[in-house]
């Protein structure tokens, strides 16, 4: 008895449980109609404010920027994000233009896995940047590099992406201040008073000395501002006195570490470094230093707490401070690596009668020089429904992302809303250009060369 009167008695109420077939009919007929009239004048949805064909990221995808990993989700206008120049191969890092962030409900492709170099999650379709594998012998070549829609890129691991670059921004100091402070007098004395030791250090032993001190620093609450850097290996006290040539302060040593004082520089650690493991941290000013110099800095903190892995250039780092991981992870990524990053669980040691003594979560930071790409390989369907995020970045639209601790070079959305812009302009506007245009001339124009 569909669309007819029902006479409900006795106090009952009725409720449509579901749309009614009259009510789908409308539905689907509506939305066909719009599709007919975008079709009809040669218009784009896009152009209209529909983004239902312009597919982004997961909520869950981290970008990086000139302040570090940030999620999709904090982006907005004028952030500055790491971008590629395809031709050169190198990174830098540009404001991005325009901010998209809509609801979908539907269909995502996701690739993570402990054994994949890559990780995204992204609608279908989203712009994957990448070489195409081509050759059927063992040593294959790969093509141009491209962007493919992720729901176009063929299977069987044919798609390699870049997860690193070059890197050529940053400041290239030659000293750096820590600056002077003042400290307050004992209480018989009157007024302040400053440090007496230099403030000021040559660059590469500073920072070699920084690598060192949140590695295996400590403070000691002697009341003479001492700082110790412990060292039992021979080969590591060895690196650290050749290191330190050229630093201006006295450095005693002693058999298992080595010992400074300074007021000033006690202070200036403690404030921008950290106290406890836990809390270390590399000064955000010097993670904006070129690759030039970050170099001796990474090699330092290698020295101190990293671990050599198979392969040629490649370590890992571990550390219980989430935010130096983070640090080191940024640093890497501008010396040229392909870092990963993974832990946050339980820590743990054995004490003498070998029983497990758990502390605090532990953090790896994973570098690799060789081999740099992923591939696109066991992509998994999932349903999802919730926000989307995306954003333009000018001129390359390739961007660098983080799912899931691994990172890659990846399009974003202004391939789509290019492509749209480009049909409105070419199948709307100019045809109804060239039509005014030959009215004109047609109409009055032609008849001035006659006359």
């Amino acid at each position: 008895k569909a669309h007819r009167i029902a006479v409900v008695e006795g106090g009952g109420k009725y409720t449509a449980a579901k749309l009614s077939h009259k009510e789908m009919d409308f539905t689907e007929g509506k939305t066909l109609t719009k599709q007919e009239i975008l079709a009809a004048y040669g218009v784009n949805e896009v152009v209209l404010g529909d983004f239902t064909n312009i597919k982004c990221f997961h909520p869950d995808t981290e970008v990086f920027t000139e302040e570090g990993f940030k999620s999709v989700t904090e982006i907005k206008k004028g952030t500055k994000v790491a971008t590629l120049n395809p031709e050169t191969g190198k990174a830098e890092f540009r404001p991005a233009t325009k901010i998209y962030m809509y609801d979908y409900d539907g269909v995502m492709y996701k690739q993570t896995g402990k054994h994949q170099k890559i990780a995204y999650c992204v609608t279908p379709e989203h712009k994957m940047f990448g070489q195409k594998i081509i050759g059927k012998t063992t040593k294959k070549k790969k093509g141009a590099y491209e962007l493919v829609p992720i729901k176009d890129v063929p299977g069987g691991k044919c798609f390699a992406v870049p997860r690193n670059a070059k890197w050529d921004v940053g400041e290239t100091p030659t000293i750096y201040d820590i600056g002077k402070r003042e400290f307050e007098r004992k209480k018989y004395h009157n007024g302040s008073k400053n440090g007496l030791k230099d403030t000021t250090f040559p660059i590469v032993p500073w920072l070699k000395f920084l690598g060192w001190f949140i590695s295996e620093g400590n403070y000691f609450d002697s009341g003479r501002y001492e700082i110790g850097i412990s060292q039992t290996k021979p080969e590591g006290r060895k690196q650290f006195k050749k290191d330190m040539r050229g630093f201006p302060y006295v450095i005693t040593e002693y058999d298992r570490m080595f010992k400074l004082s300074g007021k000033d520089l006690y202070t200036y650690l403690m404030d921008n470094v950290g106290h406890y493991c836990d809390e270390k941290r590399i000064p955000s000013d010097i993670k904006k230093l070129h690759p030039s110099l970050l170099k001796h800095l990474m090699g330092a903190l290698l020295a101190g707490d990293g671990t050599v892995l198979p392969g040629k250039g490649a370590y890992r780092l571990s550390t219980t401070s989430f935010q130096l991981a983070e640090d080191v992870f940024e640093i890497a990524i501008k010396l040229g690596y392909a870092p990963f990053l993974s832990g946050g669980k339980l820590g743990y040691y054995k004490d003498k009668e070998g029983n497990r003594k758990y502390c605090k979560p532990v953090w790896y930071v994973e570098m690799r020089l060789n081999p740099v790409d992923g591939r696109i390989n066991n992509v998994e369907k999932i349903h999802y429904k919730g926000k989307v995020h995306c954003f333009e970045v000018p001129p390359h639209h390739v961007i660098l992302t983080r799912y899931d601790g691994k990172i890659m070079w990846i399009g974003q959305s202004y391939e789509g809303i290019k492509s749209a812009h480009k049909a409105f302009w070419e199948e709307c506007l100019v045809p109804k250009v060239l039509y005014f245009e030959n009215t004109l001339w047609s109409r009055f124009f032609s008849k001035i060369g006659q006359r």
